[in-house]
């Protein structure tokens, strides 16, 4: 691509339109899935418009189960619906394991429709290095309405109180969590139109032969006797995060 416009390009009065600079503007004018954040590079995203074979799925508990439904989406016609256990740890994860070009700052974002309170979800973005994988690890409880990240001593350890997720119909949640797997720390999550700082803070890290891959999933908690339901779509993994 050329650097730099003509003389005058960027000043020359037009009407009704303004000249558009931004590529990643007109990506998002086109339908691009990625508008909610838009650092970082793309080098995997879904929004499960032509199935889901690249992905697993897997619960516990009575009647957990997870396929394609036309019944909600955040973008397009289709997203991924899990049904939770109602026994057991009555949970279902959604997961996708895929290579990473380069080790630097590594991005995961997915929307979240759920259908009632007092859920779970986790977040979890796993790089391997040849050496360890590095573990970044988010949890929401709606129960006490708090955010959680699980340190490098595996314990978890509360970051955001008074923090809800929004249960209406049709309504998604887009979260993004950043985590540097040159140094092993976190950088960021975002919920919403909430980001927190986790800067510095040490990813678990655990012995690990894996060479440059990416493991990411959500995980969704749903309540004792019951088959809660929860929407996964448009999920994003990203490199070369600021």
């Amino acid at each position: 691509m050329a650097h730099g416009y003509p003389d005058f390009a960027q000043s020359a009065g037009v009407n009704t339109v303004y000249q558009l600079r931004d590529l990643a503007e007109l990506a998002a004018r086109l339908g691009s899935i990625d508008t909610f954040d838009r650092r970082g590079d793309v080098f995997f995203l879904e929004d499960f418009e032509h199935g889901a074979t690249c992905f697993g799925s897997t619960g516990n508990g009575t009647g957990n189960s997870s396929y394609l439904s036309l019944e909600r989406a955040r973008s397009k016609s289709f997203s991924y619906k899990l049904v939770s256990g109602s026994t057991g740890a009555h949970d279902r994860y959604l997961y996708v394991r895929t290579g990473l070009p380069s080790l630097s700052k590594v991005g995961f974002e997915v929307s979240i429709e759920l259908d009632d309170s007092n859920n779970v979800v986790e977040w979890l973005l796993q790089c391997y290095d040849g050496v360890n994988a590095l573990k970044g690890h988010i949890k929401y409880d709606d129960s006490v309405n708090k955010l959680y990240y699980l340190n490098s001593a595996s314990a978890w350890v509360e970051f955001a109180t008074n923090v809800i997720m929004l249960t209406t119909p049709g309504m998604f949640n887009t979260a993004k969590l950043v985590i540097d797997s040159v140094n092993a720390k976190y950088s960021r999550f975002i919920l919403n139109a909430t980001g927190y700082s986790l800067a510095d803070i040490a990813l678990e890290s655990t012995p690990s032969i894996y060479v440059n891959q990416v493991y990411a999933y959500v995980r969704f908690v749903g309540e004792s006797g019951d088959n809660d339901i929860a929407y996964v779509d448009d999920w994003i993994l990203t490199q070369n995060e600021p």
